[in-house]
């Protein structure tokens, strides 16, 4: 980087000097912290430099599933843990098929007439 651009440097309080026909930093400098916004002098001091220290993510504040909302600790599942679930559900397989045996047998169960028989409408009307 030429001498021409020490006053970007000036600009962002950083020290530096003029040696060999380019500029020098004199001392470390914290540019930028972890949590804070990073200023368009500093991403471009940064980009200048070929400095990327960006990390970008998401974070997970509420989830909310079928009407519920849960803390995100909630996805903090180890293997270990889900290893233990299986393993429990294996050693007591009868547990699943009592869960699903509500929905196994609404799907069984017939759907209701859509209409009375005649004859049980005629009776009611004679009464």
């Amino acid at each position: 980087m030429g001498p021409e651009k020490t006053s970007f440097f000036q600009a962002l309080n950083i020290p530096t000097k003029i040696a060999k026909g380019s500029i020098e930093i004199v001392s470390n400098v914290h540019l930028i912290h972890k949590d804070t916004k990073v200023g368009a002098s500093e991403a471009t001091l940064l980009q200048m430099l070929g400095v990327k220290p960006f990390h970008y993510g998401l974070v997970v504040e509420n989830i909310y599933d079928n009407g519920s909302v849960f803390a995100p600790e909630i996805l903090d599942i180890t293997d270990d843990q889900l290893i233990g679930k299986f393993k429990a559900f294996l050693a007591d397989p009868s547990a699943f098929a009592v869960a699903a045996a509500p929905a196994a047998a609404a799907a069984e169960e017939p759907a209701a007439p859509a209409k009375k028989e005649e004859s049980e409408e005629e009776e009611s009307d004679d009464d």
